[in-house]
C-alpha cells in the first residue's frame, strides 16, 4: 500500500511511519520538520500535500488542535474513496466537528493508540477504535492496516470518560506528586525512599517526559476530567480529614474494603506479570539501591 503519514517527524507519527515501512508499505512523510529515515520505501515530502494525491491511506499524527484542519487539507488533496486515520487522544468533540464536514466517500478511521512511541512489539499494543460512521467497515480497515495490534471498540463519549480516569487523572496525580517532591528539596529524601515510592517517582518522571501542552489539553479539553478530578480531590480530603482526627480504624476499614473490590478489577498477579510493571519495578529498585 501507499500510505502518507501527516506528522511523520513527531513521536507517534515516527512510530507508525516505521511500523508501515516494516510491513513493506511505501510511505510519504509530511511534516515541517525533516524526517531522517533511511529506507528506500520512504519519501519525505516536507509540506507538499500534492504528493499524497494517490495514496491509499493517510494517517494524521499531529497536535490535537491541528487534527481537524489537517484532515480537511488531506481530503482536499487525496482521491475520493480513500482512508484517513486520525489518532488524537480525545474523540467526542472531534467526531462532532467531523460530522459537520462533507466527508463524502472518505473512510474516517478514528483510533487512539494506548501506548507510547517506545513500544517494542506491536503485539503488546492496544488501540481503541471509536466508530465514526460505518463501524464494520472502519474495524475491518483498522485490522487490515494494523494487523499486529489488539483493538478495543468504544463510543467517543465512553472513550473520553475513560480517558479522564486512565490518562487525565493519572497525569494529575503524578504532576502533583512531582511538585511535592520538588518543593521538599531535602537531599536525604532519596536515601530513604522505598521501592513503592521509587516506583511512583519513576512514573512521575515518565509523565513529565510527555508534552506539557498535551497534558494540559487533556486536563482542559476533556469535559469529563473536571468531574473526575473533583471526585478524587474529595476522596483525598476525606482521608486527610480522618488523618487529622486520628480515625485509624475508619481508614483501615476503607482500605480493607478497597483491597477486596480492586481484586475484582485486576489481580496483583496480573499486574505483576505485565512487562511495564517489571520495568518500573527494576528501575525503582535501582533508584532505591543508589
Amino acid at each position: 500500500m501507499n500510505i502518507a503519514v501527516l506528522g511523520c517527524s513527531g513521536a507517534m507519527g515516527g512510530f507508525f511511519t516505521r511500523y508501515f515501512l516494516r510491513k513493506g508499505n511505501k510511505v510519504i512523510g509530511i511534516d515541517p520538520a525533516r524526517a531522517r529515515l533511511r529506507n528506500k520505501l520512504f519519501r519525505y515530502a516536507g509540506m507538499d500535500y500534492d504528493s499524497i494525491e494517490s495514496v491509499d491511506a493517510a494517517l494524521v499524527a499531529v497536535p490535537m488542535e491541528s487534527t481537524l484542519d489537517t484532515i480537511k487539507t488531506a481530503m482536499m488533496h487525496m482521491k475520493k474513496g480513500r482512508v484517513i486515520i486520525e489518532i488524537s487522544s480525545l474523540k467526542k468533540f472531534l467526531h462532532d466537528q467531523l460530522k459537520m464536514l462533507e466527508v463524502g466517500s472518505f473512510t474516517i478511521v478514528s483510533l487512539h493508540p494506548l501506548f507510547g512511541q517506545s513500544l517494542k512489539s506491536p503485539n503488546d499494543g492496544t488501540i481503541a477504535i471509536t466508530p465514526f460512521k460505518d463501524k464494520k467497515s472502519e474495524v475491518r480497515t483498522a485490522n487490515m492496516l494494523f494487523p499486529d495490534f489488539r483493538f478495543r471498540l468504544i463510543s467517543p463519549s465512553k472513550h473520553d470518560e475513560a480517558m479522564s480516569l486512565v490518562i487525565s487523572l493519572t497525569h494529575a496525580i503524578n504532576v502533583a506528586y512531582a511538585k511535592m517532591l520538588c518543593s521538599t528539596k531535602k537531599p536525604e529524601l532519596l536515601g530513604l525512599i522505598t521501592p513503592i515510592a521509587g516506583t511512583q517517582f519513576v512514573i512521575s518522571r515518565a509523565v513529565l517526559s510527555q508534552s506539557p501542552r498535551l497534558i494540559a489539553q487533556l486536563q482542559c479539553r476533556n469535559k469529563y476530567t473536571a468531574k473526575t478530578l473533583n471526585f478524587f480531590a474529595k476522596v483525598v480530603e476525606e482521608i486527610a480529614d480522618k488523618a487529622r482526627k486520628g480515625q485509624e480504624q475508619d481508614i483501615e476499614r476503607e482500605i480493607a474494603s478497597l483491597k477486596d473490590t480492586s481484586q475484582d478489577l485486576l489481580s496483583y498477579e496480573a499486574v505483576y506479570k505485565a512487562e511495564l510493571w517489571r520495568i518500573i519495578h527494576t528501575m525503582s529498585k535501582k533508584l532505591y539501591n543508589e
